[in-house]
């Protein structure tokens, strides 16, 4: 929340404490409609983009915005070394990702290969996967609630307002649950189903690997996306078993969205802040 609310924007006084985009509500608009109608065009055509990236992107457009159209207390600047180690991240996730699944899934094939009980061990994985199911969850909720709420803790938590950073991350969570509930079909299906096939030790293994990720980045306050930990684990397991295995035209298209889903959200921030500003 600190980090996508505070630290991507700041003001360009040294002297000044003040947040530029907490200064104004409708900035907080601003950027959840773009983020959120970028994401929701992307679902609905089946790209699993990042929520993370759309957030970041959309903040950073309006950060574009206040600094140059409407400056206030010196003006307000984008912290380029913030932004580029969150830019950073979006690659070395899902090639993290991608590693520890490869290595996970050769170490642990050969030994269930071996297995004797096919029956048991069928019932020890799909436990194992509803475990690490449950982990990838806790770890999304962990960052990537953190990203979508980190406005309002600028404007809200941080400003004394009259939400907790507790009560903001259970709204957030409750809104995340509607959303599996509601829209979540299309994604699971591209995700299971449309890069490469996943039998219950690669489900397990992706999984672990993803939330791995994920976690580790969150403890350092660092905005990461879930989908690429888990696609970038789904093609490091599609690599042990074969390249031929691994669906590149939904590959393609998905890399093609992680490119485009910063630049695209900025754009329509940018654009969406400065029609409200101008109302």
């Amino acid at each position: 929340m600190e980090t996508v609310g505070e630290d991507i924007v700041v003001s360009s006084s040294p002297s000044s404490l003040s947040n530029p985009l907490s200064i104004f509500p409708w900035a907080t608009i601003a950027a959840f409609a773009s983020a959120g109608l970028w994401v929701s065009i992307a679902v609905n055509s089946k790209i699993p983009v990042s929520t993370s990236q759309s957030v970041v992107g959309a903040v950073i457009g309006l950060g574009i915005l206040v600094s140059y159209v409407y400056p206030v207390e010196g003006g307000a600047r984008i912290q380029i070394g913030r932004v580029a180690l969150i830019a950073l991240s979006w690659i070395l996730v899902p090639l993290a990702s991608a590693f520890f699944a490869l290595v996970l899934y050769r170490a642990f094939r050969p030994l269930l290969e071996r297995a004797r009980d096919i029956i048991l061990i069928n019932r020890i994985l799909a436990a194992l996967t509803v475990c690490t199911g449950a982990y990838l969850a806790y770890a999304l909720g962990a960052n990537n609630v953190g990203v979508a709420t980190g406005l309002v803790y600028a404007v809200q938590v941080a400003k004394d307002g009259f939400l907790s950073a507790q009560t903001l991350g259970l709204l957030g969570g409750i809104a995340l649950a509607i959303g599996v509930l509601t829209y979540s079909k299309k994604m699971m299906y591209t995700v299971g189903t449309e890069i490469t096939s996943l039998d219950p030790i690669s489900a397990f293994v992706c999984q672990f690997s993803a939330a791995l990720v994920v976690h580790l980045f969150t403890q350092f306050g660092i905005p990461v996306s879930t989908t690429q930990a888990m696609i970038g684990a789904i093609v490091g397991a599609g690599i042990v078993k074969g390249l031929s295995t691994i669906k590149r035209k939904k590959l393609y298209e998905i890399f093609a969205g992680w490119i485009l889903t910063p630049i695209i959200s900025c754009l329509i921030a940018f654009t969406f802040g400065s029609l409200l500003l101008r109302a």
